[in-house]
């Protein structure tokens, strides 16, 4: 049976008449894609302020009208045909009376073209006053239910329920950007947030922390293609992150690099934007949440930049970022992420002068070093991802899987109470035979992203390998005491 869904436009329709028909457009063409991915047949009627989408498949066709920026809400409608004013009142009285009890408080809200005789009035007035034995009480201003009629075209459509989409504009009406990504929680809401305006994406990704890293952009721009990128397919720009570390360790002064790794990512995003025709560069930036961020710093990192560099959480708080990240879907990727940064300073410069950006990156070879990165990039369709290779998701655990060997990977180790194995990041890459394919093993480092590295290039040489999340501190709470041990042992 075909089940119909009404679709409301919100922002776009307070668009003049010519931007909303491109706007419709684009929203139109966005829904042909998700349907196309997932194999969903439909049909998509547009009315003057609403769309009316038919299928076989709403329960496929749901998430994705739940997903698809430009829709405002949705209601999947019960439809009957508009014979005479008696027969639409049992038909509505049959339809809402389930929705109605003593709990609640309704209203009944009608439309119809001028053409039907009957009043819309009449037909709220009626039909409220059959509804109200079932239990419900009236509240014509704030009711929990509205019952909604609408007549046109020689039917009448039902529906009670009203479902929030992301609203915003569709995809596409704007031009493309490119987006600085990691793998931490800003950068993909940022992402979101520009799409949610109607703004296309493409990304670039400095891979400072090996394969681990590389996974979990992986993982997270998937999500954002498979949930949100309707009508659009991403590229993914990876420029490689050691000679970044190794040029900045030479020439720069320890308290300087974060910002000018941050001028290193703003300059090559700039060269690879003109290259592509992007109209500017998005960050995941917020005012001081880290050093890199203040607002003196963010002025002199950005000086000279010469296309738009867009901020869209400059004034979020962490907590915000984290609640919109949850509703992306990309939160629990985030959450497996530690920061890892060979050149993180224990006492960064907040407040840089311009002057001293250009000397520092006159020293690291200026435009010369950031042509020579862009020469060395790797670009990715986002939509070939396979979410089977994304070996990172794999690795990472809170738990200490049963017999497992523990690795420690740190530089240099230090007794945990607990036997373990003692095994860099560089001798695990250069023998990883030396660990035997008939055991389980947990890997810790200081933070937890080395030996997520490690771990997933173990398991390409079928070592059942498990990254601790978070690392030795949160290791440490998961160990028995040595007196748990002992008592074990006795």
């Amino acid at each position: 049976m075909e089940t119909l869904f009404f679709l409301r436009y919100g922002e776009v329709a307070l668009k003049s008449k010519a931007v909303r028909k491109q706007m419709v457009q684009k929203l139109r063409a966005n829904i042909k894609d998700a349907c196309k991915r997932r194999g969903i047949t439909f049909d998509l009627r547009p009315k003057r302020l609403h769309l009316v989408v038919s299928t076989h498949y709403p329960d496929e066709l749901e998430p994705i009208l739940a997903h698809t920026f430009g829709v405002y809400s949705y209601s999947r409608l019960h439809l009957r045909p508009l014979v005479d004013m008696e027969t639409l009142l049992n038909d509505a009285e049959e339809h809402f009376a389930p929705y109605i009890n003593d709990s609640v408080t309704f209203a009944v809200r009608a439309k119809r073209d001028k053409r039907y005789p009957f009043s819309t009035q009449e037909i709220e007035r009626t039909l409220g006053a059959r509804l109200v034995p079932y239990g419900g009480r009236v509240n014509l201003k704030h009711p929990d239910i509205t019952c909604s009629l609408d007549l046109r075209d020689d039917r009448l459509y039902l529906y009670a329920e009203k479902t929030r989409g992301p609203a915003g504009l569709p995809l596409g009406v704007e031009p493309p950007v490119l987006t600085l990504i990691s793998g931490g929680f800003d950068s993909p809401v940022a992402a979101w947030s520009m799409m949610k305006r109607g703004v296309p994406t493409h990304f670039i990704f400095f891979e400072l922390g090996g394969f681990a890293q590389r996974g979990a952009i992986y993982a997270h721009l998937h999500q954002l293609y498979q949930q949100w990128c309707f009508g659009h397919r991403p590229k993914l720009m990876i420029i490689p992150g050691r000679p970044i570390i190794e040029t900045l360790q030479e020439h720069v002064p320890q308290r300087y690099r974060n910002v000018m790794l941050k001028r290193t990512f703003y300059q090559v995003g700039k060269l690879l934007a003109n290259a592509y025709h992007h109209s500017g560069l998005v960050t995941g930036e917020s005012i001081a949440q880290v050093s890199s961020q203040t607002i003196s710093n963010l002025y002199s990192i950005s000086s000279g930049i010469d296309i738009p560099i867009f901020r869209p959480l400059l004034t979020f708080e962490k907590d915000e970022i984290i609640k919109l990240s949850r509703k992306i879907g990309t939160h629990d990727i985030a959450a497996n992420v530690q920061e890892y940064c060979a050149i993180t300073p224990k006492k960064p410069a907040t407040r840089t002068k311009v002057e001293t950006v250009q000397e520092l990156e006159e020293a690291i070879g200026g435009m010369a070093f950031y042509q020579s990165l862009v020469e060395q990039k790797e670009t990715i369709s986002v939509d070939s991802l396979d979410p089977n290779i994304l070996t990172y998701l794999n690795v990472i655990t809170d738990t200490i899987p049963k017999d497992a060997v523990l690795v420690d990977m740190r530089e240099p180790p230090s007794p945990i109470g607990t036997p373990t194995l003692q095994c860099t990041l560089e001798s695990l890459l250069s023998d990883p035979q030396q660990l035997s394919q008939d055991k389980t093993y947990l890997l810790f480092c200081d933070g937890g992203m080395q030996s997520a590295e490690a771990a997933s290039i173990l398991r390409e040489f079928e070592i059942n390998a498990f990254a601790f999340e978070g690392g030795i501190h949160r290791l440490r709470k998961r160990l028995p005491s040595p007196q748990q041990e002992q008592e074990t042992t006795s």
